[in-house]
């Protein structure tokens, strides 16, 4: 419905004046007797009286204010869970019947006036389409992308088809969401008679020659005082075994085999154990690990005056890394043995502590890449003295807390959007206020912010052109940087990922091939893209682009596949989609100048079980959800009559829109319209 009327950016007694003014020109020009008569005289003087009338009003430019009300109809989400714990729980006769009750739900929204969308977990989608095969349940996730997509108020009612089972992600009933959630239960709540290995422990980095143990917890429903068997298989050929039996008032135990392999590379274990008779589930009987047995790991040391939150948030991010080994110095705390390291990381170096500056005097002499983290207790002069990138001038012992600012330029190595993205919102930390003077050339990682204000001061410096690298960070409490990403995001991989580059920047020897190629992982889920890296250089190492690159990949029974694509500008990953679960090796080559390069990998893919974990399924978390959210919970095969008695109102959306009174069309053509008239009338009656 549109409603629109005339408003004046002055008084609208202009509307009186303008007509006023018609009038009296009219009236002068008529006052002579013509050679029409009364009738067509009033008539066209009436006729003069609106055009002039018009013209004036044109004049002034009043504004034409419209309201156009549109009624939106009421949204209603359909929320399928479609994960694979359903299959496993529930036969393809029942899965139907719970699609086809959902159907029957949708067509009565739609008959009563709502706009329904179905999706499952991960996107909308159309109800015939879903198959129950996703390897994971992140409900508090779809519920929260729901909300987001939708303006408050927007959304009438969510129905959530689901067992209540979750296994990412936070708990849905945590939450406090806009719109009621109307839950319908679907699973079997009695627990199955099952043996389920979950909670696999083990290194997945090795140094060849050590033994490593590797734990698993058995859990058992319905197999009280039965032996169990959990073999253990290395490759396919079985390598130990245990056997246990449950109490009756116990349904989880936990095992160790303690490993010695000698074999270097990537080898497969096996844990599994034999079906039993009765047993309905023998989908988690079993689990598949990756160890890469190398000859050594590069040792990081983490050399510090005192203890400090720090190291732990720095030892938890570098041995996310299969490559390193992280070792921890603080003189009178802990030990170490004269060792040759990879990387050094100095934290409140120089603080009066008469060993650590000895030992890290041994390092810069044994040429040990250091990254320097500046603290409070940390004496500016010694720095100054001792480093060989920046020369910092404090002011009266004075500092500013300053948050990070992603340096774009950065060229040593790159972050994802979305970890730079993550770097915004870290909270600050405290850093020397004063003059900043670098000492050779060098490229800054991380900016400082202080408040909203960007400035170019440095906050993270990389050297550049050194013989041995060097680092320097200018604050401690980097470990409130990791706790931040973890409440936001429930992991840690934007700190996780730039600390470890860094290190990886660090203990890398400058690397003059002209043909790069990598995994952006180690390992990787069944249900995942294998990502590959490239980079190419000319002669000069400036990086080129348009280079033909021919992959090779070969999995664990020798099969081999071919790939091929070129690099450009804008994008030089290789996404290929998910593998399945094993070992693989990949031969990458481009022609670089002319000349053949390759170059030879391997990465793991393992499969994702989490999914056959938990079968039970729980509608007191669904309860909960619809009793916090306002809506109520029903089983599929029960929906009751909740929804039979929900009314759709509609949305009144109204939008206003103002325009000048000469943008009206119909005024040109009534203006044109009225004078026509008027010149033909008089010509006709015989006047001019």
């Amino acid at each position: 419905m549109r409603f629109s009327q005339l408003v004046f950016n002055n008084s609208p007694w202009w509307i009186v004046l303008a007509l006023l003014a018609g009038l009296i020109y009219a009236f002068i020009l008529y006052s002579k007797k013509g050679p029409w008569g009364p009738g067509l005289e009033k008539i066209l003087f009436a006729i003069r009286t609106i055009v002039v009338t018009i013209l004036i009003l044109l004049l002034i430019n009043p504004l034409i204010k419209t309201i156009e009300n549109t009624t939106v109809p009421p949204k209603a989400v359909i929320v399928v869970d479609n994960s694979q714990s359903l299959t496993e729980s529930l036969n393809q006769s029942q899965l139907n019947d719970g699609l086809n009750n959902i159907k029957q739900l949708t067509s009565q929204l739609t008959d009563k006036g709502f706009d329904v969308v179905v999706r499952d977990l991960n996107s909308e989608i159309e109800l015939d389409s879903i198959r129950f095969n996703n390897q994971s349940t992140d409900i508090s996730k779809v519920l929260k992308t729901i909300e987001t997509t939708y303006d408050e108020g927007d959304l009438s009612l969510c129905l959530l088809l689901s067992d209540g089972i979750y296994n990412l992600g936070s708990s849905p009933d945590y939450h406090n969401y806009s719109f009621p959630i109307y839950t319908m239960g679907i699973g079997d709540s009695i627990p199955k008679k099952d043996i389920i290995l979950k909670n696999v422990r083990y290194n997945k980095v090795v140094t060849k020659g050590n033994k490593f143990p590797v734990t698993v917890d058995v859990v058992h429903n319905g197999f009280e005082k039965t032996p169990i068997t959990v073999n253990l298989a290395l490759n396919g050929d079985k390598i130990d075994s245990k056997t246990i039996r449950f109490d009756s008032n116990l349904n989880i135990e936990t095992l160790e085999f303690l490993v010695d392999v000698e074999a270097s590379g990537l080898n497969r274990f096996q844990i599994s154990t034999p079906v039993l008779p009765n047993e309905q589930v023998n989908s988690n009987n079993r689990k598949d690990i990756y160890v890469d047995i190398i000859d050594n790991k590069d040792k990081i040391l983490l050399i510090g005056s005192a203890p400090h939150p720090d190291i732990k948030a720095l030892k938890q991010a570098i041995e996310k890394s299969k490559n390193f080994e992280f070792v921890n110095y603080i003189p009178g705390v802990t030990k170490i043995d004269e060792e040759v390291f990879g990387v050094a990381i100095a934290h409140q170096p120089f603080s009066n502590n008469r060993q650590t500056d000895q030992f890290i005097q041994k390092l810069i002499e044994a040429k040990t890449p250091i990254w320097y983290i500046l603290g409070s207790r940390s004496n500016l002069n010694t720095f100054n003295r001792t480093n060989n990138v920046l020369d910092v001038q404090q002011v009266r012992g004075q500092s500013d807390k300053v948050s990070p600012v992603l340096n774009e330029s950065f060229s040593k190595f790159k972050l994802a959007d979305a970890e730079a993205d993550e770097l915004d919102d870290f909270p600050p930390i405290r850093v020397p206020y004063g003059n900043y003077q670098f000492k050779t050339p060098n490229e800054v990682l991380l900016t400082q912010r202080i408040g909203s204000i960007e400035s170019l001061k440095p906050l993270l410096v990389v050297s550049n052109e050194l013989e041995t690298k060097e680092a320097v960070l200018l604050g401690t409490g980097i470990w409130q940087w990791r706790i931040q990403e973890i409440v936001k995001s429930e992991d840690s991989k934007s700190f996780d990922t730039w600390v470890s580059k860094l290190i990886q920047y660090l203990n890398t020897k400058e690397d003059r091939k002209k043909f790069r190629f990598y995994t952006s992982s180690d390992e990787y889920s069944d249900s995942e893209s294998v990502v590959f890296e490239t980079e190419a250089y000319n002669n000069i190492y400036e990086k080129i682009y348009d280079v033909p690159v021919e992959i090779s990949i070969v999995n664990e029974l020798g099969e081999s596949t071919r790939y091929s694509y070129v690099t450009n500008e804008s994008n030089s990953t290789y996404k290929l989609g998910a593998l399945k679960p094993g070992a693989y090796t990949y031969t990458a080559t481009a022609v670089i100048n002319g000349k053949r390069e390759s170059v030879i990998g391997g990465f793991t893919v393992v499969e994702l079980q989490i999914e056959t974990v938990n079968l039970t399924a729980d509608f007191n978390l669904l309860r909960r959800l619809s009793k916090q959210s306002g809506g109520t919970f029903n089983l599929i095969d029960n929906p009751g009559n909740d929804l039979d008695q929900l009314q759709a109102q509609g949305f009144l959306f109204s939008e206003e829109s103002l325009s000048p009174l000469y943008h009206l069309k119909w005024i040109l053509f009534l203006l044109v319209g009225l004078v026509s008239i008027e010149w033909f009338s008089r010509k006709y009656a015989g006047g001019y």
